[in-house]
């Protein structure tokens, strides 16, 4: 069984509310028409057959709700006596769902549920069973077919059905056992699943997915390993209806860790109830089963990123992920902006939900977004038609979302409108456009990243695209509204605790021109302090008497009279002073940034100089990795120098208001403080503090509060 914890705690109440009134207005005459008729098929549905409810017109469509249990006595297709079967499920000639394949048995189990609406009743719902062959095509093995016009309406049906082979040339080819259940469902119900339903049209002559499924596979606790060593070499397998996934194999763990983003699209002929994740453990080539779990989709809130806590079913051990149903293309949904009523009594209440009078009452919630994704101009060209199939994917931490994809266009018009919950008021928005590819990973088109705190709450803007690092401008822009609210004692306490870690990200590589970009921050930053050290030298020197003079009459007065609450008095008044300047100046202050000269071969050497060492031996390329690891820690050092510093000098500079104004808070409080209270005192209730922690907070994490703030400073780069 799955635990599902929301991230999201407020619900969406009427995104889709004009649609469905408009939708439920032209059926409400329908439906009272039907009132009777239902009450009485209601009354007799344990006698009507599915054809009898459907001809009486009481409902439009059925959801048939179906388990494949398993096979018994099936025929052998292999050379060893055995068959790898798997069943194919089809209506209409089309494949809605297919089995796992359970290799060399007779006498399969799958128990594997499938669930899709139906609205032709005449159909027969097939069973095909086929034997997998890796090198060959798959051999027949029989099918069986059911008529859904003929079972009873809301029944459980557990039937044995026997395989036969049309083209007669076989008599026993064995059964499989399926349970199925035919529900009816009214016009009015269907509407009310309207953020679920499929078969949506559009007029792109592609088929096109009605949802997408955001899956974050972020870690595993405490799996069991099968074999003797003690450790396991797990991945993980996804099922959603008949697409599989498979992530990478995290080595030498129980505890693996893969932080891996998976899009899983949700198709109009697709079953969607389920999705199924199976681990395993790769052992000497082979692929060892450790246990699977089921998480009911249907369950999930569309446009909203769940935290799930999965329990392995067979054997010890949980999975931690992310799941979000998103991109929703039905007109009326959820978030489709052109019928979205705005409502503004849920603007007051959420403003009235993160007010200062209800500060105590859910510190973990900062604050609530709306963004209204309005559309993109002038993109960049993508395909060879001249044209691109743009999506836009929005995060916010480990809140993910994405839009539908419009095609063949560069200046898409998306009009949707999605809720986010704030958990730290120094997050940024992160919107990136992509273009979609029917044979490959996406295609990048362009980003913007807005730290919250410069939204401009209710107000339609634009923004420039720019590359995947932020660094240059690239083609087209985006126009979109977010509206904004947050508590502020709330957003100031966050402050002080570890940031949120993003599980989904690009891993640092090794790059000649970020190498130098770090390098040349470390020296501006040196050059600076040897700056104010000759300064400070030549004040010693009299090389300007009246200066020195000057330094020297105040260096007296000061440490004569100095006391220990001047010292954050004195942070206090460089940042005021800073903050007159800041207003006093007819423009904002712009820091330079070192922008090196484009050096796309980076990658391209990377694997020119793999390809070149394939012949060579092992003992060089362990060397050349060992060389390549050392670079990439010296980047990153070089990186967290350069941010801590740049922290620093940003959060004297007003470059974050919020930040600068909380510091400035903190210093008055703490030049009271100090003033009053004597300085022993203080560090002995700070030791004694630091020393009863983990006593008192045995699972408290160890953290730095200063550390923490200087992590909400942008550095220079992210400006």
């Amino acid at each position: 069984m799955s635990n599902i914890h929301c991230l999201a705690h407020y619900e969406v109440k009427s995104y889709d509310k004009s649609s469905r009134n408009s939708l439920a207005g032209e059926l409400e005459d329908h439906d009272q028409e039907n009132d009777q008729d239902n009450d009485q098929v209601n009354k007799s549905n344990e006698e009507l057959t599915v054809a009898s409810v459907f001809n009486s017109a009481a409902y439009s469509s059925f959801l048939v709700e179906g388990e494949i249990v398993s096979g018994s006595g099936l025929i052998a297709r292999d050379s060893t006596g055995k068959s790898d079967p798997y069943v194919k499920v089809k209506l209409n000639s089309k494949n809605i769902y297919k089995t796992k394949i359970v290799y060399r048995n007779l006498d399969p189990q799958w128990r594997e549920s499938f669930s899709l609406y139906v609205e032709n009743v005449d159909s027969d719902l097939i069973f095909k069973v086929y034997d997998f062959d890796r090198i060959l095509y798959d051999d027949y093995m029989g099918e069986c077919k059911v008529s859904l016009g003929s079972l009873k309406v809301n029944k459980e049906y557990d039937m044995q059905l026997p395989l036969i082979n049309l083209n007669g040339l076989e008599e026993q080819l064995g059964f499989i056992r399926v349970k199925l259940s035919v529900i009816p469902k009214s016009p009015r119900e269907r509407v009310e699943q309207l953020p679920l339903t499929r078969g949506a049209k559009t007029n792109s002559k592609c088929n096109i997915s009605d949802s997408v499924l955001s899956v974050t596979l972020r870690e595993g606790k405490n799996l069991k390993p099968i074999t003797h060593a003690g450790y396991c070499d797990v991945f993980v397998r996804f099922k959603l209806g008949v697409d599989k996934y498979k992530s990478r194999v995290s080595k030498h763990t129980n505890n693996p860790v893969w932080n891996e983003q998976f899009d899983m699209k949700l198709m109009m002929s697709g079953a969607f109830s389920c999705l199924e994740a199976s681990v395993w453990d790769k052992e000497s080539g082979k692929e060892v089963f450790i246990g699977r779990g089921k998480i009911d989709i249907s369950t999930l809130t569309a446009e909203k990123t769940h935290d799930i806590e999965l329990n392995l079913e067979d054997q010890p051990g949980v999975l931690y992920l992310y799941l979000c149903i998103t991109g929703l293309n039905v007109p009326g949904c959820i978030s489709d902006l052109t019928t979205y009523d705005e409502d503004q009594s849920l603007i007051v209440k959420q403003e009235s939900n993160f007010s200062l009078w209800k500060t105590v009452e859910n510190f973990k919630q900062i604050g609530w977004m709306q963004i209204k994704i309005h559309r993109a101009n002038g993109l960049a060209v993508a395909d060879l038609g001249g044209a691109s199939d743009p999506f836009a994917i929005i995060e916010l931490a480990n809140q993910r979302l994405v839009t539908p994809t419009i095609y063949k266009t560069l200046n898409p018009q998306w009009e949707k409108v999605y809720e986010l919950i704030i958990y730290d008021i120094h997050d940024a928005l992160e919107i990136t456009i992509f273009d979609e590819d029917k044979r490959g990973p996406p295609e990048f088109l362009g980003r913007v990243k807005i730290p919250l705190l410069s939204i401009k709450s209710g107000e339609k803007c634009v923004y420039q695209l720019k590359d995947k690092r932020l660094q240059t401008f690239s083609k087209g822009n985006l126009i979109m509204t977010a509206t904004i609210f947050y508590n502020s004692i709330r957003a100031s306490l966050r402050t002080f605790t570890p940031k949120e870690v993003k599980v989904t990200g690009e891993a640092p590589k090794f790059r000649r021109q970020l190498l130098q970009e770090n390098v040349n921050r470390v020296t501006n930053l040196i050059q600076s302090i040897i700056a104010t050290s000759e300064f400070i030298q030549s004040l010693f020197t009299w090389k300007y008497k009246l200066r020195s003079g000057f330094a020297f009459l105040i260096y007296i007065l000061f440490v004569w009279n100095f006391d220990w609450f001047m010292l954050p008095l004195i942070l206090f008044l460089a940042l005021l002073k800073n903050y007159i300047i800041l207003i006093l100046s007819p423009t904002n202050q712009n820091y330079d940034e070192f922008k090196g000269d484009n050096d796309d071969d980076d990658d391209d050497d990377e694997e020119n100089e793999d390809k070149s060492k394939k012949g060579k031996s092992k003992t060089f390329r362990e060397k050349w990795e060992a060389i390549n690891h050392i670079c990439t820690l010296v980047q990153n050092h070089l990186n967290n120098i350069a941010s801590f510093g740049e922290r620093i000098k940003n959060t004297f500079a007003w470059t974050v208001p919020f930040l600068s104004y909380l510091l400035m808070v903190i210093l008055l409080l703490a030049t009271i403080v100090l003033y009053i209270v004597p300085l022993r005192y203080l560090l002995l209730l700070w030791g004694i503090n630091k020393f009863t922690k983990k006593i008192r907070k045995p699972h408290a994490i160890a953290n730095n509060e200063f550390l923490d703030f200087l992590s909400r400073v942008p550095s220079d780069p992210e400006v």
